[in-house]
């Protein structure tokens, strides 16, 4: 790791590490922002950043709930969040990069569109079917594209790491299924990050913010990828040419 890559504060990286992981974790990261000067909550961030793709296992599930803090829907107003993404620019960091949603590029169609991923059973059965499948049948559901199908398939304990990758590389996808995987359990496996990061239907701002945790060569493969939205590749490079120096 190049010396002069920031890192998390020791006091804020042990203060969120105590806290359970999940919303409980994420608000505090979230306040944890907010009482800080858009300068400095501009430098956690980037710490954040790369704490993510460097840091300790502690450090880097404390990162996670940072970079999500300042999505959309992480709960900072917008106007904290447009003060802090000035300062990261001027700044000229590359945190930049998780407060900004672009346009994305595909959209997928709003309705169900695979209402017989399972035969002719209900939206309803499929949902009740998705807790207690065993895993000769999960592969019925795991191309289920209705984001509350997906919930609970991905609360079944029986279910395989392989089934959340065809959801998440599904194309087209709906992105309230790539967000429900996302914020599941499942987020912690790289390949799923990967997955998400690389999805053309998956929101901008949702993959720029997981790409500091998409490991090394997954990196490196999309900063070259040219079939990428613009801005991600874009950090895919950024993150890839400061990891290089």
């Amino acid at each position: 790791m190049p010396k002069a890559l920031p890192q998390l504060p020791a006091p804020l990286r042990r203060r969120l590490a105590a806290l359970p992981e999940g919303p409980i974790r994420d608000a505090a990261a979230a306040r944890a922002l907010t009482v800080e000067s858009p300068e400095e909550a501009a430098r956690l961030l980037e710490g954040a950043l790369w704490s993510a793709r460097h840091g300790s296992p502690e450090a880097a599930a404390v990162a996670w709930s940072l970079c999500q803090a300042v999505g959309p829907e992480g709960g900072l107003p917008y106007e904290q969040r447009a003060e802090i993404y000035r300062a990261a620019r001027e700044a000229c960091l590359v945190a930049a990069s998780l407060l900004v949603s672009p346009a994305p590029w595909k959209i997928a169609p709003e309705d169900d569109p695979s209402p017989s991923s399972a035969g002719d059973l209900s939206l309803g059965h499929r949902r009740a079917l998705a807790r207690t499948m065993d895993p000769t049948k999960i592969d019925r559901l795991a191309a289920d594209a209705d984001a509350g199908v997906v919930r609970e398939l991905l609360r079944n304990p029986r279910l395989a790491e392989r089934h959340v990758l065809r959801l998440a590389t599904r194309r087209p996808a709906r992105r309230d299924v790539l967000e429900a995987i996302a914020r599941s359990e499942w987020r912690h496996r790289p390949a799923v990050r990967t997955a998400l990061a690389r999805n053309p239907y998956t929101p901008p701002a949702l993959a720029l913010r997981l790409l500091a945790h998409v490991p090394g060569a997954a990196l490196r493969q999309m900063a070259r990828d040219g079939t990428l939205h613009p801005e991600i590749r874009r950090v895919a490079q950024a993150l890839v040419a400061v990891e290089e120096i």
